[in-house]
Formats: structure tokens, C-alpha cells, sequence
């Protein structure tokens, strides 16, 4: 049914009605008095009378129908939208608190949540399309390298001495462990995007943690003359968590400070109270970060300038550590102190006590 039929019918129920009524108000009058005449006169005064409630009626109705068209007429020019543009609303510019207007909010609920879930599907294709770019990029270096090496041996054949066979080999070794690397960073990466993906959760003491990665990184740190400091609290309230990627978490963090700290240099590790989270951090003395890399360390194949990347880098690193943090309820920032070096503040939810 077209809203143009629905007024006409019910313009044509109203003026039945209001026929109607007039007809049972003269039948009323005739049998109670009987006089045809003054009957005849009071219909045409009930007539006239009821001629302005007549056009009144049909007024509302008008307006009621008018903005149903409205309603009709955006919801027409949403349908014919292509994929992934914004939807427009219905415009209520005066409340009737009626079910039209109820109808023309519930439509605005479904537009605003179906724009949200729009722009979401666009940024998550922006990212897809930026990963594969990202990935193809960073594969197609290591099997150039591996490739032009394996064709030097099987071109040189025994012309290649021994020695430089084995070198060969051992620099297409090193690119086959930054492929595995890679292959294994966005593994872990899908995985802890996945919705459903479980944490292996137990309760720990921070400070034990800190304490277990800095003893793991000891031997490196003595070979590089960097100290590696802990300043550990003792009285801290229990995390719980999956131990063994926060200890990754940690491990990367450290790691990336161990590389970047030059010899005679310090790396400070860190647990304390941040109002009642538990705070880990961990300070390097190396060159800092540059302050235009600093909002973008944690996004996906960012790489920072030489001085702050390792030479086989894949740029996936520090994007999974704030996964992994994001996961456990924290926050992971970066920033470069005052006197010097790089700092990494990790706050993760502690348990009540």
C-alpha cells in the first residue's frame, strides 16, 4: 500500500465517519421530536460544523503520512548506497514523541551502528592491504639474499673454495632463521588477534618475573659491558597472567634496550606501584628514540631509524608485545627520559589483595 492511497483511505474513513455520525445524530432527533424539517437543519449545521474537524483531521493525517514519506524516502536512498559509504540518518527536527518519531529513532540507532561496523570494516581492509604490502616487502629481501647465494654455489661449483662455501652457507643460514622469525611473529600475531584466542592464566609476582628475564640476559648484557640494574619491589600485590608471553613481553623490551646501550653503559629494570596497578619498567642509557618515531613503534612493520633497530628486524617486535599487553588489560608507552635513553612503561591490573 502507498502512503498516497493510505491518506486518501483515511481521509475517506474519517469523512465516513463523520457522515455516519451526523446520520445516527438525525435519526436520533427524528425519532425523538419527528420533525423532518428541523432534523434536515440540524444536519446541515452538524454539516458545517463538522466541516473545519473534517479538515483538521485531514491536516494530521497529512502530517502524519508526510513524514512517513520522509522516513520512506531515506530509507529508499540507503538501500541504493554503494558497499562501505556511510549511511544517512532520518532528520527529526521536532520531537512529536509519537511512533513515527519512535520509528525514525530505532532507524538512526540501526544507521549509526551500521556506520560504526562500516568504518571498521575499512580499517580493517586498509590493514589487511597494508600487511600483505608489509609482508611482500620484508620476504622478497631475505630470498633475494638466499637465492643469489644458493645460485653462487650452484654456478662456482668446485671453483668456490671451502672457506667461502661455508660462508656462503652460513649467511643463506642467517636468512632462512629471519624468515622462520617472521613466519613465527605473524603467527603469534593472527593468534592473539583472534577473538578467541586463550590466555593460560596464573598468578605471579612481578618482581619474580623481572628478576627471571634480567638473570636470562646476564651473560649477553656482561658480554657487551652493559649493567643491567634491578630495582625491584618487594611488597607488591599478585598479577595475573599468561607468564610465559609476559615474559616474552619483557624479554623483547629488553632485549631491543640490550642492543641499543653501548659498552660501559646501564639498563635500569624496574617494578613498582602506579596507583594500584603493578609498573614495569625498563630504562635504557643508548641514544633514545627519535621524537618522530616515537607514535608509531608499536604499529604493524614499523621500522625505527638504524640506530634503534637491529639489522634483521622485521618490525613485528614491539606491535606483539602491546598485543600481549592489551590482552592481559595494560597499556605499554615509550618515551625518552630526560637524561638520556629510551624508557618503556608497562602497567598491567594487579589482584585485590
Amino acid at each position: 500500500m502507498s502512503l498516497l492511497s493510505l491518506r486518501t483511505k483515511l481521509a475517506a474513513l474519517l469523512g465516513v465517519l463523520m457522515a455516519a455520525l451526523v446520520a445516527l445524530i438525525c435519526y436520533v432527533q427524528w425519532r425523538i421530536m419527528g420533525h423532518q424539517d428541523e432534523i434536515l437543519v440540524l444536519a446541515a449545521i452538524l454539516i458545517v460544523a463538522g466541516l473545519p474537524l473534517f479538515l483538521i483531521g485531514i491536516a494530521i493525517i497529512s502530517g502524519m503520512t508526510g513524514r512517513l514519506r520522509r522516513l520512506i524516502a531515506v530509507m529508499e536512498s540507503a538501500r541504493g548506497i554503494d558497499t562501505l559509504k556511510p549511511l544517512p540518518e532520518f532528520a527529526i527536527p521536532v520531537s512529536h514523541g509519537d511512533e513515527i518519531d519512535q520509528l525514525g529513532h530505532a532507524f538512526n540507532a540501526l544507521v549509526r551502528r551500521t556506520n560504526s561496523q562500516i568504518e571498521m570494516v575499512r580499517t580493517t581492509d586498509t590493514a589487511r592491504r597494508d600487511l600483505f604490502a608489509n609482508v611482500s616487502h620484508d620476504l622478497r629481501t631475505p630470498l633475494a639474499a638466499l637465492r643469489g647465494y644458493v645460485e653462487t654455489l650452484l654456478l662456482g661449483g668446485d671453483a668456490i673454495s671451502a672457506r667461502d662455501t661455508r660462508m656462503y652457507l652460513e649467511v643463506a643460514m642467517r636468512q632462512i632463521e629471519q624468515l622462520s622469525r617472521m613466519v613465527d611473529e605473524l603467527f603469534n600475531l593472527a593468534r592473539l588477534d583472534a577473538p578467541d584466542a586463550q590466555l593460560r592464566r596464573e598468578t605471579f609476582h612481578p618482581s619474580e618475573l623481572s628478576q627471571d628475564v634480567v638473570q636470562k640476559f646476564e651473560t649477553l648484557a656482561a658480554k657487551a659491558n652493559v649493567r643491567i640494574e634491578p630495582e625491584l619491589g618487594e611488597t607488591l600485590p599478585l598479577v595475573e597472567g599468561d607468564v610465559a608471553l609476559l615474559e616474552r613481553v619483557l624479554s623483547n623490551i629488553l632485549q631491543n634496550a640490550l642492543q641499543h646501550t653501548p659498552g660501559g653503559g646501564r639498563i635500569a629494570v624496574g617494578t613498582d606501584l602506579s596507583g594500584s596497578d603493578v609498573r614495569f619498567t625498563v630504562r635504557d642509557s643508548g641514544s633514545g628514540i627519535a621524537a618522530h618515531d616515537l607514535p608509531f613503534i608499536f604499529d604493524r612493520f614499523y621500522k625505527v631509524d638504524a640506530s634503534r633497530k637491529a639489522a634483521d628486524g622485521s618490525g613485528l617486535g614491539l606491535s606483539i608485545v602491546k598485543a600481549i599487553v592489551e590482552r592481559h588489560g595494560g597499556s605499554i608507552q615509550a618515551a625518552n627520559h630526560p637524561d638520556g635513553g629510551a624508557v618503556f612503561t608497562i602497567t598491567l591490573p594487579s589482584l585485590p589483595n
